[in-house]
């Protein structure tokens, strides 16, 4: 576990609760967003008839070809993924601010 420090001339009472809650709006914001690529990966499931693992990989081995969607479905997979973690480290560090 990595340990973080943050200086500054305010005290603790202010910047904990304010730190806390800025993280809580970006994790809010960062959750719709993994909705909206959640429906727009099932749409494309449908409309393909395969899972967006299965996609991916075949998309990445180079088998599908170069549809418009594809590279759209390739890019929600991709920033479904770094939001994804992003959410997480976020997270990680809400649960650390005591409020």
């Amino acid at each position: 576990m990595e340990t973080i420090t943050f200086h500054t001339k305010y005290p603790r009472k202010r910047t904990v609760p304010m730190l806390y809650s800025t993280l809580k709006k970006e994790t809010s914001l960062i959750l719709a967003q993994l909705k909206t690529l959640e429906k727009q990966k099932r749409e494309f499931e449908g409309k393909y008839g395969m899972s967006s693992e299965e996609f991916y990989e075949k998309f990445e081995g180079g088998r599908l070809g170069d549809k418009q969607d594809f590279f759209l479905w390739a890019s929600s997979i991709d920033i479904y993924s770094r939001l994804k973690d992003e959410y997480d480290i976020l997270m990680g560090l809400v649960k650390q601010c005591k409020v």
